[in-house]
């Protein structure tokens, strides 16, 4: 029962972000997926308590729980995913521009012209912006609250792993 409400749940909720990704693309996508994934859950415990499905394919309050739980995972699973999706990562963009290239390859000289600023930089600055993890003040970047919660996460994480500071 957990399962099948678990996925049920997930697939529902993905059918709705295709639907609302094809009617208008939400400008914070990762805050839009997680509104949905969450309303979805919410959605169905009001359905649940207005007694909306029969006895037989009604979960138990624990099993709903516990699908609540899968679908958080499996949300969680889909956000990190989506955002290789949603905007091309900078190994990305240049491993595409070595495959254009064909069999001769992409001298140096000409990869370094090709990946300035505006290839692999400036789309993440905007992002940042757009997400509000940073502003733009005067001509400079600012980490807001947001960033700076999200950067200590990261620098904790890679303490706790042991990597560094790399990048």
């Amino acid at each position: 029962m957990v399962l099948c409400w678990g996925l049920g749940l997930t697939l529902t909720a993905f059918l709705l972000h295709l639907l609302v990704w094809r009617v208008r693309l939400p400008g914070r996508q990762t805050r839009a997926l997680l509104v949905i994934f969450a309303g979805t859950w919410v959605a169905a415990a009001l359905l649940l308590w207005g007694d909306a499905f029969p006895a037989g394919i009604r979960p138990s309050g624990p099993e709903f729980f516990s699908s609540g739980m899968l679908l958080a995972s499996l949300a969680m699973a889909y956000v990190i995913t989506y955002s290789a999706l949603e905007a091309d990562s900078p190994s990305l963009v240049m491993v595409g521009m070595i495959q254009k290239a064909g069999p001769e390859g992409l001298p140096r000289e000409k990869f370094l012209e090709m990946a300035g600023n505006e290839v692999l930089i400036d789309p993440r600055l905007r992002d940042l912006v757009l997400n509000r993890q940073c502003r733009l003040e005067e001509g400079k970047y600012i980490l807001t609250f947001k960033g700076i919660g999200m950067l200590r996460l990261i620098m904790f994480w890679r303490r706790l792993l042991g990597t560094g500071k790399g990048g």
